[in-house]
């Protein structure tokens, strides 16, 4: 019951943002064979399919990646004291169940809604990259899917602490917001541009760009850096612990 209740609250969010993803990434391959056909590639020759979904979807920069970014933000907004802000904390509070096991309940969720998110675009190049005539190989696909559902679920579990500590329907994401925004800037200042100090940077973790395990002359991944995707993994789930001892605290 407590993991349907966290679905139905955030079921629209969700099902809008893999909708979103699926159609700005199917248009990313469709005007691909959309400049072929109108010769507008010639002039760049080097700009092979795998590297142009790279640079489009997976790098960053006004690319695909980002706009997830947000999406995973704003998924992250919940928590008591957003329902509180609606006016719903009551009937959640009177359930025979303990605030920490309904904080961690919505942030399992959310973290499952971020990987099935995270697989939108890597599947929908491969589907739709063979009605264009050309290919993206699978394992990179499937590479790039568990780079952002696990960097994806760090980002999540940081709006959810956001949330969870700040309340208001539009301070909460703000505060996200600038967060994410005083963290990127951060970390893309020149000390964290080479490794092993670029791997705090989990946006370039997500697309490879800079990293002993990224390849960009043929724009392919070696090897996944599971150290580094668990210590991520390990961050998210003590932001959703902290999320929890927080909302625990507080006074409702």
């Amino acid at each position: 019951m407590l993991y349907l209740k966290s679905w139905y609250e955030s079921r629209i969010r969700f099902l809008l943002s893999l909708i979103f993803l699926c159609g700005i990434s199917s248009a990313v391959v469709f005007y691909f064979a959309y400049m072929h056909q109108h010769d507008r590639l010639q002039s760049r020759q080097s700009l092979d399919y795998a590297r142009y979904i790279w640079a489009m979807i997976f790098k960053g920069g006004n690319s695909v990646r980002e706009m997830f970014v947000f999406i995973v933000v704003f998924l992250g907004m919940g928590g008591l004291l957003r329902e509180r802000a609606h006016g719903s904390a009551a009937f959640s509070l009177a359930l025979p169940i303990s605030r920490w096991r309904f904080i961690m309940a919505r942030g399992l969720v959310g973290i499952l809604e971020v990987s099935a998110l995270s697989c939108v675009p890597a599947l929908t190049v491969l589907a739709l990259s063979r009605a264009i005539g050309q290919s993206f190989p699978p394992a990179q696909a499937i590479q790039f899917a568990i780079l952002w559902s696990t960097c994806g679920a760090a980002f999540f579990a940081g709006a959810f602490l956001c949330s969870a500590l700040v309340e208001g329907e539009y301070a909460a994401p703000v505060t996200a917001l600038i967060a994410l925004a005083i963290y990127s800037l951060t970390v893309n200042i020149s000390v964290f541009g080479k490794y092993p100090l670029n791997t705090l940077n989990i946006h370039s973790v997500m697309s490879g760009e800079g990293m002993p395990y990224f390849r960009p002359e043929v724009v392919q991944i070696t090897t996944l850096p599971w150290g580094t995707l668990i210590c991520i993994f390990g961050i998210a789930v003590g932001f959703l612990a902290l999320s929890a001892h927080v909302t625990q605290r507080q006074d409702f």
